[in-house]
């Protein structure tokens, strides 16, 4: 069984079924908020091997349609990673895809704010493309309307088994999560963590390191399109994972230049991760794309804010 996946369902049982033993915190690491483990946990219970079967092969099927059959895309380690652990960062997809297509789409639709929905499984790294639709659907009300039903369809169990678990869960990720140095974190936040830092430096750095990135995308392109968001995003985001990144993939479909350098970066990673065990240094991934987007400036048919 992945060792994450395992992880994840055995969360997931405590919660709805012995939540005597549930905690919040490093220890088990438990880090989910409380819709992900009700939404999962009668399935892993009462069909776990069926469960499983799916869980290893939807992040191959949905990179597939979200690249559009291109399968050299989905060779970079996040999704590797995916497949290695069996993490839970592909729900995402679909809601980073429509992000990335919001000003080259027709109207959104009840169906897409459904999709939208399954943000609030793992909001930390949903928040962007969270934030960009709800910018770019104005008056779409349909849309805001499958949004708002997908979200209460998944959260209002959580709240039925027990209602103070945001608080909880904020706490772990503000606190606790900042202390867990897992050998896979990602985004610039890594730097502070391999030097011993304290936490509170490490996300001062990384809110540092977006001014800084943000002030120069300006400047050098002009107006802020998805992908330059979502670059920030992945290497100043404190919170992310390696595996994480591959919400990256909507935004390598049209850029047959952006798919080679991740697959070029990627390959010294995966080497890197496998002799070392360093598998975070999948950061390098969106750090040379930001180079790349830097150095051309040359037009593309983008979304742009």
């Amino acid at each position: 069984m992945p060792y994450d996946y395992g992880l994840l369902m055995s969360a997931a049982e405590r919660f709805c079924f012995h939540p005597e033993h549930f905690q919040y915190g490093n220890s088990g690491r438990v880090y989910y908020p409380a819709p992900f483990y009700t939404t999962v946990c009668l399935p892993a219970r009462y069909a776990e091997s069926l469960l499983r079967l799916l869980w290893m092969v939807a992040p191959v099927a949905v990179g597939l349609w979200v690249v559009r059959g291109r399968a050299a895309a989905l060779l970079i380690p996040p999704l590797g990673d995916h497949l290695l652990l069996g993490q839970s960062t592909w729900l995402l997809l679909p809601q980073y895809q429509l992000a990335e297509r919001a000003n080259r789409e027709e109207r959104a639709t009840f169906g897409h704010g459904l999709l939208v929905a399954l943000g609030v499984l793992k909001p930390h790294v949903a928040v962007l493309a969270w934030t960009w639709l709800a910018i770019h659907w104005r008056g779409q009300w349909r849309a805001y309307a499958g949004w708002l039903a997908g979200v209460l369809l998944l959260s209002i169990p959580a709240f039925v088994l027990q209602p103070s678990w945001p608080l909880a869960w904020l706490t772990t990720i503000l606190r606790g999560r900042a202390n867990d140095s897992a050998m896979g974190r990602a985004s610039l936040y890594l730097v502070a963590d391999r030097l011993g830092l304290p936490p509170l430096i490490g996300w001062l750095g990384c809110l540092l390191a977006a001014v800084l990135i943000f002030t120069a995308l300006r400047s050098r392109r002009g107006r802020m399109a998805f992908d330059d968001w979502a670059l920030l995003f992945a290497l100043c985001n404190p919170l992310l994972n390696a595996y994480d990144l591959v919400f990256l993939l909507p935004c390598l479909v049209d850029n047959r230049r952006w798919i080679g350098v991740a697959l070029a970066v990627g390959t010294i990673a995966w080497a890197f991760g496998f002799v070392g065990g360093r598998f975070s240094l999948s950061v390098f991934i969106p750090l040379a794309l930001l180079v790349e987007r830097l150095w051309r400036v040359e037009n593309r048919r983008v979304a742009t804010a």
